[in-house]
């Protein structure tokens, strides 16, 4: 059913990825007549198995079902989860698939006016985005739905992120939303912030740069 081409196909955001799991164990269950679903068990839990260590993989907190010795309660039950959730998913999906249409073609539509990345400062704000992730994940103070509304935060972010944007309001949101957040653990953080203060750095020196559609000149790409 799932293959790592499958897993290495998946969307980048972790909600969209969830639901093309979910729509391709609901694709392979209504191929299987109702009699014989129960001799897929095998491959039912398997498809359980891959989906509840991408959950692990992305602090994505889901009700998983209660396996038992019934293979037919079994079978019955993990096919429940994933239609139930796929279904849930939905409206969430159509949400961000929207939302990633409308930055996808922003570019097309340039502002009057647009902050600009360095391609140097650029390059430096996604390896930040990396390393807080890393380190954000290693947390073990952190309470985990913390971890995940942060994490989230960091991905909304980060998936936005591009050379031109007409505005800065998403990356001074995940600052403060972070400092927020780490201030909720007790856990030593300063590696954290010290990379947060820098986006704020970057930030701040390409605020002071707007550059307006059609002006002589362009961002130092020095800076």
């Amino acid at each position: 059913m799932f293959d790592d081409t499958f897993f290495d196909q998946l969307p980048a955001d972790p909600i969209l990825a969830a639901h093309r799991i979910c729509e391709a164990f609901c694709a392979f269950d209504c191929n299987i007549p109702d009699k014989d679903k129960q001799g897929f068990l095998e491959h039912y839990l398997t498809a359980l198995g891959a989906f509840q260590a991408f959950a692990d993989a992305y602090v994505l907190n889901f009700d998983f079902p209660e396996l038992s010795g019934d293979r037919e309660k079994n079978t019955r039950e993990i096919r429940q989860f994933f239609i139930t959730l796929r279904d849930a998913l939905d409206a969430e999906v159509a949400k961000l698939t929207v939302e990633q249409a409308k930055h996808r073609f922003t570019g097309r539509f340039a502002p009057a006016s647009y902050f600009e990345f360095s391609d140097e400062n650029l390059k430096k704000l996604r390896l930040l985005f990396t390393s807080i992730r890393y380190e954000v994940e290693r947390l073990t103070g952190l309470r985990e739905e913390m971890r995940w509304r942060l994490l989230r935060k960091l991905e909304n972010s980060e998936c936005k992120l591009q050379k031109r944007l007409p505005d800065l309001d998403r990356l001074w949101g995940f600052m403060g939303e972070a400092r927020v957040i780490l201030g909720t653990t007790d856990e030593d953080t300063k590696l954290i912030l010290d990379r947060i203060n820098e986006i704020a750095r970057i930030t701040r020196i390409t605020q002071a740069h707007l550059v307006t559609s059609g002006a002589p000149g362009t961002a130092n790409d020095k800076r």
